[in-house]
Formats: structure tokens, C-alpha cells, sequence
């Protein structure tokens, strides 16, 4: 009895001893093997795939170009049975016109998906070993170089440099030429929003719905490569049935309205507000030009507003009439523009009455008006005044322009009481009709600036008045010493404290001032020169 129950206790301890040790037929989450790889064209020759019992070392470059992801057509569910194909398909790769490599080349076994990594020896092409093991072996699946990624979401924001955490820049290939964006710190404007759409919302790509910005000017050329995403669409109106199918008035008012067509017929007007001149659309890429998609600029919305083009100023020239911007603004506010950005203006000693009243109108609708202070080198607070820049009405913003050193353009309007704000107006790069770029200058290329800013800072709360947009931009300008006295804010636009600023709600103080109401006038607007 006592030696069977030595039998089995001895049975028992082999038994625990056996539970203890971990299965031989487990396979591990992650596993390695190496082999070499010989390169004198003896193709015929095999590597030799042996195991690693342990991580090798990472290599001294551990730069993403030496790596390779691969999975087999048919993956072995063992690391090294999947090393030998991938051996002989990298072997089969080689020309004898390759460098030999003593390095090793090392597999990390990504058991769980029969995936594998392959640390390449320094000095081998990762792209080009792909292209060489896809067309030397049917084995292979996928084999792709490694890449630097970043979260995305549909058009959102991405943080690219690593060496710049707190800037957005965005892949667009003529921003560098876009010095205007560094002068008002937008690039951190846009991390910062980046940022903070990540931590507030579920990932559904909803901001800039609903906000658009109606572009008055000659036309926007809304087939532009860098515009044609960025344009405002008519919902209510079918493309070309020569119909008004919303009953606003306007037939085939797709992308906006034109009150003029070239100079010939200055009162003809129809759906295609397309430009001929330039200066609208320049304006219009400043503002929303598509951002990041590796195709000329980025605009300052940065994906967030969309363009209504309302064209009125007409010919060489490009003049118009007030009667035609009245026009527009109206159509402007029937339809539903957040805001309008007005790069034109004439130089006189009284303002429009039934302009100021379009403009006060469209206030009472919530609406921002953005203006050029004018070119004319001229202190508006004189008795000579840009209009309507010069408007006294609450909801007008008057924009002068600036040079790189963060100076008064030297054909820039000013006025310590008649102009608010100043913003880079001097060799803007933006878009042009046929999908070109060009460089022009103007207080109607610093307009743009200030109208985008105000269409992001906008989309961040639809809910905002036009007065808390106008407060939180004219109050976090950056004060410059050169800029002291020649506008209300002694500064330029700085959009990182625009979309920054915790509290720029603006608290009333007292009624804005109305002006007199009085019958349009037919005088002609001349739209302020850009020159490229």
C-alpha cells in the first residue's frame, strides 16, 4: 500500500512539473529570427533563417526608411516558416549590382495578424526593395516601406512636425510663399483648434457647416483646383434647368449671383458669377482657399467656411455701382452669408446712404461687414474718407494693410478713429482664374485675412454675435509701436489670441449710432488696384 502511494505522489509532483512549463505548441504574440542576405548574384543562394531568443537591439538609425511591413499571400502561422519566404523573396530581389550586406536583417513575427516587420540593413532602399520582392516573388502580398503617420479624420487638422508641436503648417506647396499666415501666427492658430476639435468632439467632421462668407467683388473662379471644394452651393436650385426652382428671384444661382458681365453690358446679370479679372478670386483663396491638400495655398479658414461669389465689379477696371452692392448685400443676407468680405471703395467726403443702409440691414441680420480702408495713402479721419470702409456703422471692420516689417503699407488708408485693424497686404500669394497663383497687394488683400479669421473664429461658435467676432478680433490684435495712431487698435490681426482669448465676448456698452436713412445714389465704386 505504501508503495503505491509512493507511485502516486510521484506521479502527481511529474504531472505538476509538466503543468508548470509553458506549452511548446503556444505560439507567442511576438517572435524573431535574422538571416543575411548575400548580394554577389548568386541568386540560387539561400539565406539561412535562424530564431532569436530575444528582441535584437534596435538599429543605430532607427529611421522608418530601413523597414518594411510584409504579409504573405498564404501566412505560415509560424514566425519562421514565414522568415524563409520572406528570404527568399528579398534574396530573389537583389542585383548583382547591390552592395553586399554583412548586417543582419531581423523579422519581427507579428504572430497575432501573420504579419511581419523586417529591419533592412542600413543602406537598403526600403521603397525599392518592395517594388524589386512584389515583381521576384508570387508570395508576397503586401510589402510596404514604413511611413511617419498622425490621426486624421476626414478634412481635419494634422500635426506634421514633429520639431514644431505648437504649429500647423500645413503641405500646401506654395504656403511658404504665404508670409502673411507666419505674420498673424496662424499656424499655431490652427494647431490650437486642431487640439481642441480632437478633445471636444466624436470625430464626425461638422465643423465651418453653415458658415459662408460672401465674397463681393468681380467673380470668383469657382472651378479653381484650390476653390471648387471651397464654394457655396445653392440646395434649393437644380444646375442649368434655366429654372428658378427656389423662388428667390434668381435662375441657376448656383454658387452665387452676378449684377454684371464684362464691361460691354454692365447691367446684365445671371448665375455665373465667373471671374475674368483676378481680384476676386485672389480675395477668395485668401479667405478659404483648400488647406493641406498638397495643391497651391491655404486659406485662413482653413476648411471651415465656405465662398459666395457675388460678382459687381465689372471690365479691365473692374468698377461697379453701388446700386449693384446694394444688390449683393441683399442677396447676401436673403440667402444666408455669416458675413461679407469687400475689397472696393471709393475716396470722398460723404458716405453712400442707401449703402450704409444695405450694410445696416444686413447688421440687423447678424451679419459682419469686412472692408478695405482703400490705397490712396490717405488719413480717413480727414475730410476725404474711404467708403465704405469709413462707415461709422457698428458692424463694419476697416482693414489697412501691412508690410513683412509689420509697417503701414506705403499705399495703405490709415485713421486712428476711421480705421480698426491692420493685416498683410503687401505681395499676397493666392489663387487666380485658371487655376493660377499670383502675388498682388493691396488693403484688398489684407481684407481677405480679416474676413477668413473672422469665418473661423466664427465656426468655432455659430452662436456668437457679430459684435463678439468684431470684440474678440479688434481686442487681440498685436500692438506694434509702427502701427501706434494710425488705427483704432494701434495693431494687426493675430489670430493664435483670437482663437485663444478665453474671454473676448462683447459686453454692451451703449447703442450702436444709426445713420440716416436716404435714397441710393448711382455713383460708381471703384474697386481699389492690386498689383501682382
Amino acid at each position: 500500500m505504501a508503495q503505491l502511494a509512493g507511485i502516486v505522489w510521484t506521479l502527481l509532483v511529474a504531472l505538476s512539473l509538466v503543468a508548470c512549463q509553458p506549452s511548446a505548441n503556444k505560439t507567442p504574440v511576438v517572435s524573431y529570427s535574422t538571416f543575411s542576405l548575400v548580394s554577389d548574384g548568386a541568386a540560387n543562394d539561400q539565406p539561412s533563417v535562424r530564431a532569436l531568443s530575444s528582441p535584437p537591439p534596435r538599429p543605430a538609425a532607427a529611421a522608418g526608411i530601413h523597414r518594411i511591413i510584409v504579409k504573405l499571400k498564404h501566412p505560415h502561422t509560424e514566425g519562421l516558416a514565414r522568415a524563409e519566404t520572406i528570404s527568399r523573396a528579398l534574396q530573389a530581389s537583389m542585383s548583382a549590382e547591390t552592395t553586399v550586406h554583412t548586417a543582419e536583417t531581423t523579422v519581427h513575427h507579428l504572430n497575432s495578424l501573420s504579419m511581419d516587420v523586417v529591419d533592412l540593413p542600413l543602406g537598403v532602399d526600403a521603397a525599392a526593395t518592395c517594388e524589386a520582392a512584389l515583381l521576384a516573388s508570387d508570395e508576397i502580398d503586401i510589402c510596404e516601406p514604413d511611413a511617419v503617420v498622425a490621426t486624421a479624420s476626414g478634412r481635419r487638422l494634422r500635426a506634421r512636425a514633429a520639431q514644431e508641436p505648437n504649429r500647423f503648417v500645413p503641405d500646401d506647396p506654395i504656403f511658404k510663399e504665404q508670409w502673411g499666415m507666419a505674420s498673424i501666427d496662424m499656424p499655431e492658430a490652427w494647431a490650437f483648434l486642431s487640439e481642441q476639435q480632437q478633445e471636444t468632439d466624436s470625430g464626425a467632421d461638422s465643423v465651418g457647416k453653415g458658415t459662408v462668407v460672401g465674397v463681393i467683388d468681380t467673380g470668383v473662379d469657382y472651378t479653381h483646383p484650390d476653390l471648387k471644394d471651397a464654394m457655396w452651393v445653392n440646395q434649393g436650385e437644380i444646375v442649368g434647368n434655366g429654372i428658378d426652382d427656389d423662388g428667390n428671384g434668381f435662375v441657376d444661382d448656383i454658387h452665387g449671383w452676378a449684377w454684371c458681365d464684362g464691361s460691354e453690358n454692365p447691367h446684365i446679370g445671371d448665375g455665373d458669377p465667373m471671374d475674368e479679372g483676378g481680384h476676386g478670386t485672389h480675395c477668395a483663396g485668401t479667405i478659404a482657399a483648400t488647406a493641406n491638400n498638397q495643391e497651391g495655398i491655404a486659406g485662413v479658414a482653413f476648411g471651415r467656411t465656405k465662398i459666395m461669389a457675388l460678382k459687381f465689379l465689372c471690365g479691365e477696371d473692374g468698377r461697379g455701382y453701388t446700386a449693384d452692392a446694394v444688390h449683393a448685400i441683399n442677396y447676401a443676407v436673403a440667402m444666408g452669408a455669416t458675413l461679407t468680405s469687400n475689397s472696393w471703395g471709393s475716396l470722398g467726403s460723404r458716405a453712400h446712404p442707401g449703402l450704409e443702409e444695405a450694410i445696416r440691414k444686413a447688421e440687423e441680420a447678424n451679419m459682419l461687414f469686412v472692408a478695405a480702408a482703400g490705397n490712396d495713402d490717405n488719413d480717413n479721419d480727414g475730410p476725404r474718407k474711404g467708403y465704405p470702409a469709413s462707415s461709422e456703422l457698428d458692424s463694419v471692420i476697416s482693414v489697412g494693410a501691412s508690410n513683412k516689417e509689420g509697417e503701414k503699407a506705403w499705399f495703405s488708408n490709415y485713421g486712428l478713429e476711421s480705421a480698426d485693424v491692420f493685416a498683410p497686404g503687401t505681395r499676397i500669394a493666392s489663387t487666380m482664374p485658371g487655376g493660377k497663383y499670383a502675388k498682388m497687394q493691396g488693403t484688398s488683400m489684407a481684407t481677405p485675412f480679416v474676413a477668413g479669421l473672422a469665418a473661423l473664429l466664427w465656426s468655432t461658435d455659430p452662436a456668437q454675435s457679430y459684435r463678439d467676432i468684431k470684440h474678440r478680433i479688434l481686442s487681440t490684435s498685436e500692438k506694434m509701436d509702427s502701427l501706434e495712431g494710425l488705427c483704432v487698435t494701434g495693431g494687426q490681426v493675430n489670430a493664435l489670441k483670437a482663437v485663444t482669448c478665453a474671454d473676448c465676448k462683447w459686453t454692451p456698452t451703449e447703442e450702436p449710432t444709426a445713420a440716416p436713412t436716404e435714397a441710393p445714389t448711382q455713383e460708381p465704386t471703384t474697386e481699389e488696384p492690386g498689383t501682382p
